[in-house]
């Protein structure tokens, strides 16, 4: 008998589309102030960040000690995830990229920001994070 069943059965797999998640959050900015905001969250959604880069190239004359990314978790203070340290007075160039296994959900309307410890003389800092945002559904 169960060879005649697995002839004839096929299994299927029913999915909730409103389930899915899809990456659908990309932003990316630069910016050489102190404090760049390159992206907010939407106010509507929740935004859910699954990775993150940071790159940072400066002069031999910058005095900046650093270049971070920031972001506002839901429910906490504003939080570095990613800092590159930097060596004054050196010419430099550096990047780090983080994945994380678990999304990270954002403050809605929260800002991702860029910063410089300085921003005297040529120092720039690119950052993308990449996620997927999802409305207040039901399943």
């Amino acid at each position: 008998m169960p060879s005649e069943l697995a002839e004839k059965v096929v299994p299927v797999m029913e999915v909730n589309p409103k389930l899915l998640k899809t990456t659908n959050y990309l932003v990316a900015g630069s910016g050489s102030a102190t404090s760049n905001t390159i992206a907010t969250t939407p106010t509507d959604k929740d935004t859910y960040i699954t990775n993150a880069c940071l790159s940072m190239i400066k002069d031999a004359t910058s005095t900046s000690t650093s270049t971070t990314l920031t972001i506002t978790p839901f429910g906490q203070a504003a939080v570095s995830v990613l800092r590159i340290a930097c060596a004054t007075l050196t010419a430099q160039t550096d990047s780090l990229t983080q994945n994380w296994s678990n999304p990270i959900r954002l403050a809605r309307g929260s800002n991702i920001i860029i910063t410089h410890s300085s921003n005297v003389a040529n120092i720039l800092g690119v950052a993308a994070v990449q996620g997927y945002t999802e409305e207040n559904i039901t399943a």
